[in-house]
């Protein structure tokens, strides 16, 4: 039997004490590129150093990024030299060795990341690190390594831990897995089931990956030491004490089914991970496989929003604009470097599914976390067709606890950096409506919904896959300023041909203005629909109309007043009888 630990309760288990290190180094979760996702075991001297060169001429390095990694297969396949018994980079591969590589990405400004395994072989079968953790480690310090992935592979059987802590992955072979619990295991995978309140510090595991931590620490440099055992012996319990990050899941796909499926996992194991200690959800597959731009963008946000380790693990040299666009957003990467507050963004609510519910297809669509730029929210549409989603600020932890009824929110969307509005309690109760949608066709990129003191214009965009609503919200002291229509509008760009919504009351109407498309004019107090344009555009379904009361409708340049008769001669302009109809509830 495997020791069965609901992912629920990890919750409420404490942090332990973490490795500091004396310059800093691990603090914050690393930001880098590894050779594996990219290249496999086919590389070599000049492939490592374009991808260096590229993480500076695409300006990754100025965005953070800084470390160079070299996965498998660098050394010489088989064996160690016969004198010294240190292990040997490949000549044909790696004509300069590894410290000859290093010191031309240290000439950039970069850092330089090696390879290895707690067992016999690595996975590729090239010489490991067991009984050589001193030697290895002092030659990895003496070429000027700064980061070491150490890998799970080919473990000798007398260094196999007794029990097995359930790891609700795909990889493993004893699923179903109920809520993050493993009922089908088998005692054939361990000796047995750890009993109650078993200390997984004290297994095989954590001893085997401990011995090279210790050897690290020993060097004269501060080498950031990556655990990648997979998520086996409960690592998150005793990681931060051996090392900087640790994964919690078996390897990544360039697939949503997999993205989403370790997201699932990770969210359920966001108490351990803080200052000095990160968990590690894997490398980044953005720009392999077939993620498209929405799945990249939400594989990014939520990689950067739980602060694991973001190590990009693409052809730097063949990466899409749009897709560099996405590793370098300032906004997700300033809270994922957070050096005021550690910790990772967190569920708040499911929404599909009830809380704390273990699901690999639809996990938790609603986040949040502090940092100092305000709070992170984030929804998500994790169903195959469209979806609203709405945010209530009462519900999220960090605003809900905020000040009076004359406190307001600031709101920016995160991928444009761009001013969505200034919302109050008085304004909806402080409720933002997103439309997130997942529709064969093709994509536009995330929703932006703009708030403007009462009227809100909701967008939506069609995407193949789930989007994602981000917001950076600001908590304000004070009511909204009342800034002018015409700014807010053209500030976020708003065209009149995508899917839009009005929110107005039954007296009143939104009059939108674009400097760049079509233009509503008002005659009379009225809308004049120019060319059936908004009749059309209503039967299409791209614009909907939405009531909102009286008292939280303005009446100024971009809301005029309609007499009743008038009122209703526009209703039948549109084809409508009853605004009543489209209310959403």
């Amino acid at each position: 039997m495997q020791s069965l630990i609901p992912f629920a309760a990890l919750l409420a288990l404490p942090a332990i004490q973490a490795i500091v290190l004396r310059d800093g180094t691990g603090r914050l979760p690393a930001l880098g590129w590894n050779s594996w996702n990219a290249y496999y075991c086919d590389i070599d001297e000049a492939k490592i150093l374009t991808a260096a060169n590229a993480i500076i001429d695409l300006g990754l390095k100025d965005a953070g990024y800084e470390y160079v990694n070299i996965d498998d297969c660098w050394s010489v396949k088989t064996g160690r030299d016969n004198v010294t018994n240190q292990i040997i980079p490949d000549p044909v591969k790696f004509p300069s060795g590894i410290k000859g590589i290093a010191d031309e990405i240290h000439n950039l400004g970069l850092k330089v990341g090696i390879y290895g395994s707690a067992g016999t072989e690595t996975c590729g079968g090239y010489p490991a690190q067991i009984g050589n953790e001193y030697l290895d480690a002092a030659t990895f310090a003496a070429w000027g390594i700064d980061y070491l992935k150490y890998d799970n592979c080919y473990v000798p059987d007398n260094w196999t831990d007794i029990y097995s802590a359930c790891v609700p992955d795909q990889w493993q072979t004893y699923g179903p897995y109920i809520n993050g619990t493993c009922p089908g295991a088998s005692s054939g995978q361990a000796g047995g089931s750890a009993p109650p309140g078993y200390d997984w510090s004290t297994s095989l595991s954590a001893i085997r990956y401990g011995i090279m931590g210790d050897a690290l620490l020993a060097q004269n440099r501060s080498i950031l030491y990556s655990l990648c055992n997979w998520g086996h012996a409960a690592v998150q319990t005793w990681g931060a004490h051996t090392g900087s990050s640790w994964r919690i899941t078996g390897d990544i796909t360039p697939w949503w089914a997999r993205v989403a499926e370790i997201l699932n996992e990770g969210s359920f194991l966001n108490n351990y991970a803080n200052f000095w200690g990160h968990n590690d959800l894997d490398m980044m597959e953005i720009g392999n496989g077939n993620l498209t731009l929405a799945e990249s963008r939400s594989h990014f946000a939520f990689w950067a929003a739980m602060k694991s380790p973001i190590i990009i693990g693409t052809d730097l040299t063949i990466l899409a604009s749009d897709k560099v666009a996405i590793l370098k957003n300032k906004m997700l990467l300033a809270f994922h470097q957070d050096d005021k507050f550690g910790k990772p963004a967190e569920p708040y609510k499911w929404g599909v599914n009830p809380n704390w519910t273990f699901n690999a297809t639809n996990p938790a669509e609603y986040w949040s976390g502090a940092s100092k730029a305000g709070t992170l929210v984030l929804a998500m549409n994790t169903l195959d067709k469209t979806a609203w989603r709405e945010i209530k600020f009462s519900e999220v932890p960090q605003l809900k606890k905020l000040g009076g009824s004359k406190d307001s929110f600031e709101v920016r969307d995160i991928w444009s950096g761009k001013y969505l509005g200034c919302l109050g309690r008085s304004a909806g109760d402080g409720e933002l409506e997103l439309e997130l949608e997942r529709r064969q066709g093709s994509e536009r990129g995330t929703p932006a919904t703009l708030h403007a003191y009462g009227v809100t214009l909701s967008f939506r965009t069609i995407s193949r896959v789930p989007a994602f609503g981000f917001q950076m919200v600001r908590h304000m002291p004070e009511p909204c300023i009342r800034r002018g229509y015409t700014a807010d509008l053209v500030e976020v760009e708003l065209e009149l041909n995508e899917d839009s919504t009005i929110s107005c009351d039954n007296l009143q109407i939104v009059r939108l203005m674009n400097q760049s498309s079509i233009k509503l004019v008002t005659k009379l107090r009225h809308v004049d629909i120019h060319g059936h344009w908004l009749r059309e555009q209503v039967q299409l379904g791209n614009i909907k109309i939405s009531w909102v009361s009286t008292s939280q409708m303005i009446a100024d340049g971009f809301t005029k007043p309609l007499p009743k008769q008038k009122h209703d001669t526009f209703l039948k302009q549109l084809n409508l009888v009853d605004i009543a109809h489209l209310i959403r509830k």
